[in-house]
This record gives C-alpha cells, structure tokens and sequence, in this order.
C-alpha cells in the first residue's frame, strides 16, 4: 500500500460548504474520495474540480454504510474522515502532513479536537470534542453506528489506541438554527429506526417547551436534544382524525411525560435519599421496555409483545 493520506467524505447537496473542505484537504491529502448519497445540486462538480474521486452511493439510513463504502475506496497507508463542513485550519496543515509521514504500523489512531464554530445549541453539540480522525487504513478498522457513526470501537477491538494531539478541525455545521434542528429530528430517527421501527417510518414531529416529540402510529417518544426521556402510552384505537384534535391530544400527553422527567431531574440534582429516587418506580412499565428497546436495539414488534 502506498505510503500517504486518503481523505474521505460522504456528501449529500453540499455545494454552499464543501469548497471551503476542499481547500484545506488538497494541502494534506495525497487522494481525495467523495462518496456522494444523492446530490441534486453541483457538490459533485465541485469536487470533482479539485481533482476528488466522486464515487455514487445510495442512501440507506445508515452513516456507517456510508462511511464504510468511502473508506473501501482510499489506497493510501494513512485515512482521515472529514466532513463537507469541516475545514482543516492553516495551523494544522503542516501538522498533519508531518504525522502522515510515519509508518503505519503501529497502534495508534489520532485524535483531533474537533471545534465547533459559533454553534447555536451548545446542550446539543457542545465547544469542543477529542475526535478519532486519522487512523491506519486496516481492514480491521471500520465505522459503526447508524448515526454518530466512529470507528472508536472497532479499533480499540483490533487493539489500536487513541492518541490525542492538538491538531484542529474547524467545524461550521451547527450554525443556523433550522439546520441544527433539522438535523436533530433526522438523527432522532435514525436511532429509532435502530431501536426497531421500520426504515420507511413516517413520523410526525412536533415540539413542546423545547422538547421533541416524535409520533409513529401508536407509539409517541419524547427527546431532549439527543436524550431519549420518555414515551407515551399507546394511543387509543379510535385516535381522531382530525389533526387539529390529535395534536392538542399528543401535546397533553407529551407534558405528562416532560413534567415527570424534569421531576425526577430534579431530584437526581438535589438528593440522593432513596425514597425519593423510588419515584423512577412512577414510569410505566411501557416507558422502561421502550427505554430499552432504543438502547439495546430490542425490535419494535418485541417490545409491544
């Protein structure tokens, strides 16, 4: 394999951010692979101007699969991961094109800081993480997750470690409010869909006092930010029709469930008497088994057994 660094990146209508990626990229990457999950708009042209390898992939609600055919197609030793609004800094070119220079061979995968630039909801995203952005291009090595996909686990499992460095990687994709929003409610479903629900899920999404309530047939759960918090018990057979009804019902039903868990936040946050924290007996025996559908990947059918 030829010694040097393979970018990759999966893309989907990237046009307004993805030449600021590749101005960085080109200064470091001795290949670029675009793996490109439906564009309509001209994000492949654009990569494929400064001299990217655009490859089509269909979309499947799984990042991994995604990220995974990207990294099938690097040949170089080293293979770094960027988003199309990622943006490699002046200050980490030469850092990087110096790490690429070393063998391989050992066990080590490289962890950046990853900033987040002016993001709108911080509870969200946070400042700052420590990312696995550059490992050895292994076999062994592999993304996993429908959606925050890493590949943490599969290299701690092929024995490689996690060695952090001060290289930056600018991130400008929670910017705009609707965007971030939208991204939410999508990553949302994606985790539900691996919870059981089949992958043409229709949900109805709707937001109360800064919660997110995400309805299916029959079946309602309640997040905040990333954080699954509760669901509804299954609506009744005869659930209206009408929309405006059916919302006002959800909503109720939705601040039942928001009003306990703040409770229970609450007393998480200012005692740790157990009879007090006996009231997480109050959630339903529904609320547990869906709880733990989301977690433990139960299948939906299971869970309504």
């Amino acid at each position: 394999m030829k010694q040097g660094l393979s970018i990759i990146m999966i893309v989907q209508n990237e046009a307004s951010v993805i030449r600021r990626a590749l101005i960085g990229a080109i200064k470091i990457a001795d290949e670029i692979i675009v793996v490109d999950t439906g564009s309509i708009d001209d994000t492949k042209k654009i990569a494929e101007s400064f001299g990217a390898k655009v490859f089509d992939f269909k979309w499947i609600n799984n990042f991994s699969a995604a990220r995974n055919e990207s990294l099938r197609r690097a040949s170089y030793s080293w293979v770094m991961w960027l988003d199309a609004d990622d943006t490699v800094p002046p200050v980490s070119i030469d850092k990087i094109n110096i790490l690429k220079k070393n063998p391989p061979s050992q066990n080590a995968i490289y962890g950046f800081r990853l900033i987040n630039i002016n993001p709108v909801n911080l509870d969200f995203v946070g400042g700052e993480i420590m990312q696995g952005k550059m490992f050895p291009n292994d076999s062994r090595i592999e993304f996993r997750g429908r959606v925050h996909e890493t590949v943490s686990r599969s290299s701690r499992e092929a024995g490689f470690e996690l060695i952090p460095t001060d290289i930056v990687i600018e991130h400008i994709g929670y910017q705009n409010e609707k965007k971030v929003q939208k991204k939410l409610e999508r990553n949302i479903s994606l985790m539900l869909i691996d919870a059981g629900f089949p992958t043409d899920t229709k949900f109805f999404i709707f937001n109360v006092q800064g919660y997110n309530c995400f309805y299916s047939p029959n079946v309602m759960t309640i997040w905040r930010n990333n954080e699954y918090i509760g669901c509804c018990d299954p609506f009744d057979v005869e659930f209206p029709e009408d929309e405006e009804r059916k919302r006002v019902l959800m909503v109720k039903r939705a601040l039942i469930i928001i009003d306990q868990w703040e409770f229970l936040k609450k007393l998480k946050l200012e005692s740790k008497r157990e009879d007090e924290l006996k009231a997480k007996d109050e959630l339903t025996e529904l609320n547990r088994r869906i709880e733990a559908a989301i977690n433990k990947n139960i299948k939906k059918e299971e869970v309504f057994a």
